[in-house]
């Protein structure tokens, strides 16, 4: 894949300046390696080794990160441009849900992302929601993604699996019963999990990012009522739930930005 994008942007007569990939999974900080990848069924890649065999890049100019970490770049970036332009401050501390495939999230505190030790924090799709719940790709049971992910809410909704959340978007619209349902049982899960993590860090506000962003709507008076009920600083701090700036592939704008401001 990767010669096939080098040739074509060669041949294109356009100046590669850098490669970045974006992954859905554990992705240890510094050295690339993909420790694992539920979803793709990866497990101790050595993602920079397989970039260097096909890139004639520097080493300097490769990266591998985690998607909702390179979501969360976008979206900081955006909302900084914003206010740069004229616009509202905007908060610098938030933690990003990125749900497509799995279910990440990022940290953003002061418009800096916050990568943990090893560079796998805010891996919130395999918080448990409850023990007894259903498996997920993972090996665990109950995890937030078994409730939430894309696969399980098409499946809740009675969808096939090469649909998107926009066409779940659409029928609840239309009033589908099944649709609703699964909405309600995803926005009530991930308002569980966040109750604990906003209760643990303190963070303003919630943006829902990816496919996620498009049932912000439905979802946030499900993830709101959770919040409200289950943190007790909620009495007198609202946390706002707001959907991302960036309108579609946020992993690999992030990504593309991790490239052109790092280098």
């Amino acid at each position: 894949l990767a010669r096939d994008v080098i040739a074509s942007v060669e041949h294109r007569g356009a100046r590669i300046v850098g490669t970045a990939m974006s992954i859905p999974g554990f992705v240890r900080a510094g050295t690339g390696e993909i420790m694992e990848a539920p979803n793709l069924g990866w497990r101790n890649v050595d993602a920079l080794r397989l970039l260097r065999a096909d890139s004639p890049l520097p080493d300097a100019m490769l990266r591998v990160g985690n998607d909702a970490n390179f979501a969360a770049e976008a979206e900081t970036w955006m909302r900084l441009q914003r206010c740069r332009s004229g616009g509202p401050r905007p908060s610098g501390t938030y933690i990003y849900l990125a749900g497509t495939v799995g279910f990440g999230a990022a940290l953003v505190h002061d418009c800096r992302i916050y990568h943990g030790d090893n560079g796998w924090s805010m891996e919130i799709g395999h918080v448990c929601v409850q023990p007894d719940g259903p498996q997920c790709a993972c090996g665990a049971t109950g995890c937030l993604e078994s409730y939430a992910g894309r696969f399980r809410m098409l499946e809740a909704a009675g969808l096939p699996e090469w649909a998107s959340l926009s066409d779940i978007a659409v029928a609840a619209e239309a009033g589908d019963d099944r649709s609703l349902a699964a909405i309600k049982n995803a926005g009530g899960a991930i308002g569980v999990v966040l109750s604990s993590v906003v209760s643990l860090l303190d963070v303003p506000e919630v943006v829902l990012g990816g496919e996620l962003g498009q049932l912000t709507e439905f979802l946030r008076p499900y993830v709101a009522a959770e919040i409200k009920r289950r943190v007790v600083s909620a009495a007198w701090q609202e946390i706002a739930v707001t959907t991302s700036l960036i309108d579609g592939f946020d992993p690999l704008s992030g990504a593309a930005l991790s490239i052109v401001l790092g280098g």
